[in-house]
């Protein structure tokens, strides 16, 4: 707090950083959300074709998937890949 009262943050720094990790995460995130997706839509359209509730198996999906599982795949991910490329560029 100190350094930012006091002019010294290095705004310059963060702004690398942070895009360095943006440039880091992108394409992993991507080639992880995708098949991702794919497993649980396939698994929530089993369910629902069995309960008999085809109507509403994309919604379902799309919900599932919003709600329980990208968040935790994403912070898994943009967290491991994010920290090891800071790690390796120190």
């Amino acid at each position: 707090m100190h350094d930012i009262v006091t002019g010294r943050f290095p705004f310059r720094e963060v702004v690398v950083q942070t895009w360095f990790v943006i440039t880091v995460t992108t394409l992993p995130a991507i080639l992880v959300a995708i098949p991702f997706g794919v497993i649980v839509s396939v698994q929530v359209g089993s369910l629902t074709q069995q309960v008999g509730a085809t109507s509403i198996a994309g919604a379902a999906g799309g919900l599932g998937i919003i709600q329980q599982g990208a968040p935790i795949v994403t912070a898994l991910l943009l967290g491991g890949a994010a920290g090891s490329a800071i790690a390796s560029d120190l």
